[in-house]
């Protein structure tokens, strides 16, 4: 008779390792692992270092002495060629100016050896031509070895900056001691300070300055410093003016001055301007016209382009002649006011708007853009009344007197 369960060796010896791996308590309550103890592991060692691989020995340099730095404005005008800067463009509509260019030429006196810097002014009523004289001469003189730079006044003198005119000259004629610098001052004194630093600055050019239209003496005043003698030498200045008292600060400023009066046109080129075409007829009966313009420019473009008009038929041209007419005692500058008060009441409204929005915003600039931004049509009609001319470059050129009175 067999027994009813058998131990199986396998099953044995499974639960003899359990039984193994249980712990034995100890006499005193502890319990005693039947495991081997854990073997601590050995120290670890320190990775081994590539060695950094050889470098040639540094070779020792000679010793230089150090050179003094040159500002970097310095080293590259230094090292530049000399070319003529921007200048005016000749204006090839003015008539009879020969001989007073020639005559303002000699007065400057590029050519002498003396280092002493001075100034022309150039005077005359409004309307006379001192702005188209003064453009013709700087534009025909060689201005290379010149730092030149150009500020028109505005007789309204609200309208006048006198702090961008001193950043226009600082930064045009003075481009070293400007360079880097912070020239938004908040007064006209710092701006002349920042003058007076840039005449004593060394290596400097000489410059040749245009102030146009300038109209009062405080203007002046707050525009220059004190002393202008302390000017590179060299320089020179060329500015025009209604009134030759208003430049009297230049010679308290310590600077060589020259004037020069601009005279009325004579009768042969008076004609010129009244005549643009030969063989007209009524040349004979332009004599009173010749006497009453008093050969002013202004007023001689204006009252010949309404003659052209009217086909040279003076009885057409009423009003124009009244207040050609009315002059009695009265200045050449408020003639040639009247004289353009008169063309522009007989423009339409839209060319008026024109004409004002030119004189106020957009003079000297070109012909295509403005056609493009106050009309084409208005352009040409203010054209036609003389009101402003083109330049060679197509500019429309707008005289003071006539800026004024938009």
């Amino acid at each position: 008779m067999s027994c009813a369960w058998s131990i199986q060796p396998e099953r044995f010896s499974s639960l003899r390792t359990i039984l193994s791996r249980r712990p034995v308590r100890t006499r005193t309550g502890e319990r005693q692992s039947t495991q081997p103890p854990v073997q601590p592991l050995p120290p670890s060692k320190p990775p081994v270092q590539s060695l950094p691989p050889s470098e040639p020995p540094v070779q020792q340099r000679p010793s230089v002495q150090p050179q003094p730095l040159q500002p970097p404005i310095q080293k590259l005008l230094s090292s530049q060629p000399s070319i003529e800067p921007w200048k005016p463009i000749y204006p090839d509509y003015a008539v009879g100016i020969q001989e007073q260019k020639k005559e303002v030429t000699k007065l400057l006196d590029m050519e002498r050896e003396s280092q002493l810097s001075l100034a022309v002014v150039i005077y005359g009523v409004g309307g006379i031509g001192k702005t188209t004289l003064a453009t013709a001469v700087i534009a025909d003189l060689d201005l290379t070895q010149y730092n030149y730079s150009g500020v028109e006044i505005h007789a309204d003198r609200s309208r006048n900056d006198i702090r961008s005119f001193q950043r226009q000259i600082l930064k045009d004629a003075f481009p070293a001691y400007t360079y880097g610098r912070n020239l938004m001052f908040t007064n006209s004194a710092e701006g002349r300070d920042h003058l007076t630093s840039a005449f004593q600055a060394q290596g400097n050019k000489p410059v040749f300055l245009f102030i146009d239209n300038a109209l009062r003496e405080e203007d002046l005043q707050e525009l220059f410093p004190e002393r202008l003698a302390g000017l590179p030498k060299r320089s020179r200045i060329v500015l025009t003016t209604r009134n030759l008292g208003v430049t009297d600060m230049l010679e308290y400023a310590g600077l060589e001055r020259r004037d020069y009066p601009v005279g009325t046109l004579p009768d042969q080129d008076a004609l010129k301007i009244l005549f643009k075409e030969d063989n007209i007829r009524g040349r004979e009966n332009m004599q009173k016209v010749l006497k009453i313009s008093d050969g002013i420019p202004l007023v001689l473009e204006i009252v010949g382009a309404r003659l052209r008009k009217q086909n040279y038929m003076v009885e057409r041209c009423t009003q124009i002649f009244e207040a050609l007419e009315s002059r009695e005692d009265v200045k050449e500058e408020n003639l040639c006011q009247r004289i353009v008060t008169s063309v522009y009441n007989e423009l339409v409204p839209s060319t008026q708007e024109a004409f004002l929005d030119i004189c106020c915003f957009f003079a000297n600039w070109n012909r295509s853009d403005l056609e493009y931004i106050v009309g084409a049509e208005d352009v040409t009609l203010l054209l036609e009344a003389a009101l402003m001319k083109t330049s060679s470059k197509d500019e429309l050129i707008v005289q003071n007197i006539i800026r004024a009175k938009g």
